[in-house]
């Protein structure tokens, strides 16, 4: 209902949410299977609400969006999946999250739940263009901008709801 059937975002409630249901398709190369497990069990307050399924259904889930990427991008995104997974076994091993330099612009801001959706550009070693929602951090940095900002900021691995450090970029 909210994601749609092709997984896109552009489900039949999606306009009526306060914030926009993301493309699980582009999510997909972006995180690793633990990472979806956790985001669809946990959910993603309040963008996404918590899932009552088992991490098998989750498994089902997954595999059953695989089937809904276009045959062109199929290579690519299980090739960022496995990059991914790789540099979540190596954070893992050293047991500190990995940080990444963050770039992007601001595409809408809800007031109501302090969300607002990026469309970073690519982040080496992570995660490819795609727009997702976050919180900021400092949450006053909120206060300054609006969409069509650039900004900057940290991300971490493990970590899919916040940008760090934000700071807006002169025009």
């Amino acid at each position: 209902m909210c994601h749609g059937e092709t997984a896109l975002g552009d489900g039949p409630m999606a306009t009526s949410l306060p914030v926009q249901p993301a493309s699980l398709i582009e999510h997909l190369g972006h995180h690793t299977m633990a990472e979806l497990t956790r985001l669809v069990i946990s959910g993603i307050p309040p963008a996404m609400p918590p899932a009552a399924v088992s991490e098998e259904e989750v498994g089902l889930i997954v595999d059953h969006l695989w089937t809904l990427v276009p045959a062109d991008q199929v290579a690519a995104l299980r090739g960022m999946q496995r990059q991914i997974e790789e540099a979540g076994q190596r954070a893992s091993a050293s047991a500190e999250r990995l940080e990444f330099a963050f770039t992007g612009t601001i595409v809408r801001i809800d007031d109501a739940t302090r969300i607002v959706a990026v469309q970073n550009e690519d982040i080496p070693g992570w995660m490819m263009s795609m727009t997702m929602n976050y919180y900021l951090q400092p949450p006053e940095v909120l206060e300054t901008l609006v969409p069509g900002d650039r900004i900057t900021a940290t991300v971490y691995s493990g970590d899919v709801q916040n940008l760090y450090q934000v700071e807006a970029l002169p025009e």
